[in-house]
């Protein structure tokens, strides 16, 4: 949760985009501004503009979504680990809140220990069961064309 609130309260992140070729991408500054807190039961709640957090501790793919932040839709998954597939299913269910000509930025919200941020990669689309993606169709080829991946890092003594 602590994490939840340094994104949400905004402040300038050390982020890194990151591709499947693995090339290495310089490394940005992002500036987050201070948003709205919203909890939610159901997708059907998220609120544009707001920092919005499923009440359920286990939703798929991702931790927070920010949509339409400063002209980004923004989602966040939080990890400690330096692999963190995402589901392909969890993201199709948001797919109605990352509309428009908006970029989809999935960040990889990592502590600033063991060089984490360093050595994290691009992580793959997978199945509920962990099986890397193959099965790309009209209704879910957004994610894969659309979403760019970026690893965030978050300072300890910010939290």
């Amino acid at each position: 949760m602590l994490a939840h609130d340094v994104l949400r309260k905004g402040s300038k992140f050390k982020i890194r985009r990151l591709t499947d070729d693995n090339r290495m991408w310089p490394v940005q500054e992002l500036d987050l501004q201070r948003l709205e807190f919203n909890r939610y039961d159901d997708v059907q709640e998220i609120i544009s503009g707001d920092y919005n957090f499923p009440k359920i501790t286990n939703f798929e793919s991702v931790d927070a979504i920010a949509p339409q932040r400063n002209g980004i839709h923004h989602l966040y998954q939080i990890t400690t680990a330096g692999k963190h597939d995402t589901k392909v299913n969890g993201l199709s269910k948001l797919e109605n809140h990352l509309g428009g000509n908006l970029p989809i930025h999935l960040y990889f919200v990592v502590p600033d220990i063991n060089r984490i941020f360093d050595n994290f990669h691009y992580q793959n689309y997978v199945t509920t069961k962990g099986a890397k993606y193959e099965g790309w169709n009209g209704t879910n080829e957004w994610i894969r064309d659309k979403i760019e991946q970026y690893v965030l890092e978050i300072e300890l003594n910010k939290m």
